[in-house]
């Protein structure tokens, strides 16, 4: 018996199979252009990440290199803000010794023109000791009863008349030579802020001012502050 089963061509669609297998050959080639794609995209990422990756890194360096500039520029500022700070104090001291200087010689020739017989500068203490602290005098011109404290200042302000005078509340004690006398507080100053000139004459201080080379001119209170 033949079992051989004959195939009926005329009964296949031809064209459908054709169809299909053009159909599946062009989702193939569609598939391999988007597995090509999906490939170039990877490596253009891989690309991007590494790009990135070498982006951070020079990012980081840069970082880096900006914090030891800041470093040294803050170091460098330190440095320049002590030299400043210095500088000033050096002004400021130099400055106050020369107002000194200048002020003792005026001092001693002004008072003695207005009545008051001061006749030296003391040159001992200039620091003396209170129960509750110190305090420090610039000048101190006397005779064997009176006594004027002047305080000496290239800029005076309103603040430093009433600290002078606070701490004139403790002279006598804190300089027993003078714990007798009479004792004028007077202020000498190149400038005067914030009218500390006029406050400190309210207050009853002598007013002492620079007018020029070695010249001063005295202000003298209608109700002098005495201790």
């Amino acid at each position: 018996m033949n079992n051989t089963t004959a195939i009926n061509y005329d009964n296949l669609d031809l064209n459908g199979i054709i169809a299909s297998l053009r159909e599946a050959n062009k989702l193939a080639q569609e598939t391999t252009k988007q597995m090509k794609e999906t490939d170039r995209l990877i490596k253009e990422t891989d690309r991007q990440m590494k790009e990135n990756a070498e982006q951070m890194r020079a990012n980081a360096e840069q970082m880096k290199e900006t914090d030891r500039r800041l470093d040294i520029t803050s170091q460098r500022v330190d440095k320049l803000h002590q030299s400043v700070s210095q500088l000033n104090s050096m002004y400021t001291s130099n400055w106050g010794k020369l107002i000194e200087a200048l002020a003792k010689p005026a001092c001693l020739e002004l008072f003695k023109n207005l009545g008051i017989g001061i006749t030296q500068v003391y040159q001992e203490a200039r620091k003396g000791e209170f129960p509750d602290g110190s305090m420090e005098v610039d000048v101190i011109l006397c005779n064997t009863t009176v006594a004027v404290v002047v305080e000496v200042k290239t800029t005076c302000k309103v603040e430093d008349i009433n600290y002078f005078l606070n701490q004139m509340d403790h002279f006598k004690t804190a300089f027993h030579p003078f714990a007798n006398y009479t004792v004028y507080p007077a202020v000498a100053a190149i400038k005067y802020d914030e009218d500390s000139d006029k406050y400190a004459f309210r207050k009853g201080l002598f007013v002492l001012q620079s007018t020029g080379k070695d010249i001063f001119t005295l202000k003298v209170p209608q109700n002098k502050k005495i201790y």
